[in-house]
């Protein structure tokens, strides 16, 4: 097997072993579900928290791809925040396993913040940003951006237990966290 396509094997069995099983997961499994030997495995990384590292960059690359993909680049500063965090639920509930691989499995995993999430924060935070600069939002940016995004995530969740009316919300619950956090209607 080419080391590219071994590393890709190691990383999609390391996701979901840590999904399953979270700090629990052992190199060995991972190894044996990419099907590849226990030493071949650290060739490609040194140590559990350096696959977990990697595993994360990646993770949170693709969810932030995913959210830029869908927010109009010519939004109006308040629009273009409302789409980040409109796409950034929508991104959570079409795919609840890459979701909770980041914000819950991780993050036990690891035992603290993943710094992967940065990218995350800066994509909310720029929007925010904007918004402030253009007077439709007041206060610290960095403490609303906080705020915003474990709504965000907190929407996610507990749609994920009452899904039935998740989707038709998302607007309202955007523009309610907007107005509650120092913006105007």
């Amino acid at each position: 097997m080419p080391a590219d396509a071994t590393r890709d094997a190691i990383l999609d069995a390391a996701r979901a072993a840590f999904a399953r099983e979270g700090r629990a997961a052992g190199m060995r499994s991972i190894a044996s579900a990419a099907g590849v030997t226990h030493a071949a495995i650290y060739r490609h990384f040194t140590c559990k928290e350096d696959l977990l590292h990697e595993l994360a960059q990646g993770e949170f690359a693709r969810l932030v791809d995913e959210i830029r993909s869908r927010v109009p680049g010519r939004a109006a500063p308040r629009r273009r925040l409302e789409a980040v965090l409109r796409e950034f639920i929508h991104v959570g509930l079409d795919n609840p396993n890459l979701y909770e691989f980041l914000f819950w499995t991780l993050p036990r995993t690891t035992g603290s913040d993943v710094a992967a999430t940065n990218d995350v924060f800066a994509l909310v935070h720029e929007a925010a940003e904007a918004s402030a600069a253009s007077g439709d939002l007041s206060g610290d940016v960095d403490q609303l951006t906080g705020f915003l995004l474990t709504a965000c995530i907190g929407y996610v969740a507990r749609a994920f237990v009452r899904p039935q009316t998740a989707y038709d919300r998302i607007g309202g619950y955007v523009a309610f966290l907007l107005a509650d956090a120092g913006g105007r209607r």
